[in-house]
């Protein structure tokens, strides 16, 4: 199945160069290895990012 893989890796790169610098940068330095891990890291990072309450 190293096409399936390939597919997914394929949307997860497309998904991250779409990023703002900041949080394609954030995105980077964690270890996402699918397409839906990297959507739902970056919905994290940037509801963080947005609350005044988080801590840095």
């Amino acid at each position: 199945m190293p096409h399936v893989a390939n597919q997914e890796r394929t949307k997860r790169n497309k998904f991250l160069k779409g990023l703002r610098p900041d949080l394609y940068r954030m995105e980077l330095s964690g270890s996402l290895a699918t397409f839906m891990e990297a959507v739902n890291n970056a919905v994290d990072i940037e509801e963080c990012l947005m609350d005044p309450e988080a801590p840095v």
